[in-house]
């Protein structure tokens, strides 16, 4: 299988709940607001994470910074899964 393949099938297993969750969790007079800022706070974030990463790419091997930035998205994951505010939202 290609990892084109595969990555595109992690995706949907992590897409299609997470954005389950966030219809059904938002306000249906909120819902335009809460997409545009969460669109923008995405967005913004991937900028942010290509313009570092390619900086740091220049000090450092790709896959180092690549393995870094992996690092660091498990671990705001696993600090997300431990608040109880995220585990029980309502």
């Amino acid at each position: 299988m290609q990892s084109a393949t595969v990555i595109g099938i992690a995706n949907l297993v992590y897409v299609i709940p997470t954005q389950t969750i966030f219809i059904e969790l938002t306000p249906t007079e909120l819902m335009g607001r809460v997409v545009s800022f969460r669109s923008s706070l995405v967005f913004g974030s991937m900028m942010a994470a290509m313009a570092a990463s390619g900086l740091l790419a220049e000090l450092w091997p790709v896959g180092l910074v690549i393995a870094a930035f992996g690092g660091l998205t498990a671990l705001a994951g696993v600090i997300g899964a431990l608040l109880p505010a995220v585990r029980n939202p309502r």
